[in-house]
């Protein structure tokens, strides 16, 4: 799996990148700027773009890139937003000043910037899918846990080799088991005496260089959740992390940051809002605007806002959980609730400081109550306030069941153990590719 350094390496070679499409363009005289201060701010301005592009739509994810075309779709979204952007950009400066960007200089740039990229992750990718059939990984646990494992391993592609084996292995067969090249070993073991000689033979095997890692560690660093089937509450007191919660400093970052991502967003979206409400109100009689209470931090509950998508009597028989088909949707609620539209008026919400700009979606008390009594840890949820956005809300799909909200909640656990500011940052630019991809429902 590519860590943060090995992703910062693929950083610098799109800047590099960049800047070599650039200039091999003014080299090439295919256009030319009198002012070399001018030619700089295009450089950094449409640099910071592409790059920004190539982020939001995962082409720094190169280890989960499993097929051509899942590489040539990503690169295809990245080129068509950076040049959307660009476009946009240069007409709010153009707006504003005397500067202007060359429409054909930027197109020229973008094309050969996107082919050098191309060709480049294509090879890493073919690097990457050729080291993960070397790849040989032992999983030790109970019956139980495996098949928790296995399940959810399936999920992302693994071309290497996996093979599970029981907990209650005697340390005699272990020590035949450990002789093989194992280059993972993932590891949930109990307190019998065999597992306190598995234990040591473990220690023995990492010194040796094999890469040793828990279950619970396994699932946060490759399927960046937290398994709340084999969890129990000693990893809360033992776990590293969660470190936001008992900051002062930085919670008051973060609602300094939530209030000014809000503006900005409400800034750019008021003409889609604008645009929203009119369509609604056209397609279906009733209120543009819908309410409902929801559950927010430490339990508190409040009044959250949306673009109604469903018809005036869509609840008249209590409140249920909305499905894929739901034909209580209307035409138009199907078009925002894609494109995340009818969440737009919770920018009041996080104005108020009902919600955060990024956080676990807030639930209502009738569902909480529900999902409460069906799965451990859910109350930690409510430890924080709900946001706009959220990890779970990009990593998975729209979720409307008990089974759904599972695995959401493991996201969630994830995000709030592991919150930062650059996670949320990196959380509002993947919303950017949920909207666009109209992923929502």
């Amino acid at each position: 799996m590519l860590t943060s350094k090995s992703k910062f390496v693929f950083f610098a070679i799109d800047a590099f990148l960049f800047f070599l499409a650039f200039t091999l363009i003014l080299k090439l005289k295919i256009e030319s700027l009198e002012d070399g201060v001018s030619a700089i701010n295009q450089l950094c301005i449409l640099g910071s773009v592409a790059i920004l592009g190539q982020y939001i739509f995962g082409n720094y994810e190169l280890d989960f890139v499993v097929h051509q075309k899942q590489l040539l779709t990503r690169q295809a979204a990245a080129a068509v937003f950076t040049i959307l952007i660009s476009m946009a950009s240069n007409y709010l400066i153009a707006s504003y000043s005397q500067y202007d960007f060359n429409r054909n200089l930027l197109l020229i740039v973008f094309t050969v910037f996107s082919i050098y990229v191309m060709v480049y992750k294509y090879l890493v990718v073919q690097m990457f899918k050729t080291l993960r059939t070397k790849v040989k990984w032992l999983v030790i646990a109970p019956n139980e846990v495996q098949q928790i494992i296995q399940k959810d391993f399936s999920r992302i592609t693994f071309e290497g080799q996996i093979e599970y084996v029981d907990s209650n292995i005697s340390a005699a067969a272990m020590v035949t088991l450990l002789n093989k090249p194992w280059t993972t070993i993932v590891t949930s073991l109990g307190l019998t005496n065999d597992s306190a000689q598995i234990r040591e033979m473990l220690s023995i095997q990492k010194a040796n260089g094999v890469n040793i890692i828990g279950a619970t560690e396994f699932y946060e660093r490759h399927l960046l959740k937290v398994p709340i089937h084999i969890l129990d509450a000693k990893w809360f007191v033992d776990s590293q992390g969660f470190y936001i919660a008992s900051s002062v400093g930085a919670e008051r970052l973060k609602r300094a940051t939530d209030f000014i991502f809000a503006s900005i967003l409400a800034v750019f979206a008021a003409p889609f809002m604008i645009l929203t409400y009119i369509i609604v109100k056209l397609d279906s009689a009733g209120p543009a605007f819908y309410s409902q209470i929801r559950t927010g931090k430490n339990n508190q509950t409040f009044r959250i806002y949306k673009f109604r998508s469903m018809k005036i009597d869509a609840e008249k028989n209590g409140a249920q959980w909305a499905s894929a088909n739901d034909n209580r949707i209307t035409r138009i609620g199907k078009f925002i609730r894609k494109t995340r539209l009818d969440e737009l008026p919770q920018i009041w919400n996080v104005f108020r400081g009902d919600m955060s700009f990024v956080g676990p979606r807030p639930e209502r008390p009738e569902f909480n109550e529900q999902l409460e009594t069906q799965m451990p840890f859910y109350q930690m949820r409510h430890t924080m306030l709900p946001g706009l956005t959220g990890w779970a809300q990009v990593m998975y799909p729209y979720g409307a069941s008990v089974e759904d909200s599972k695995e959401k909640l493991q996201y969630e656990l994830y995000y709030m153990k592991h919150r930062s500011f650059i996670q949320d940052l990196g959380i509002i630019l993947k919303t950017v590719a949920v909207v666009v991809g109209a992923h929502g429902r």
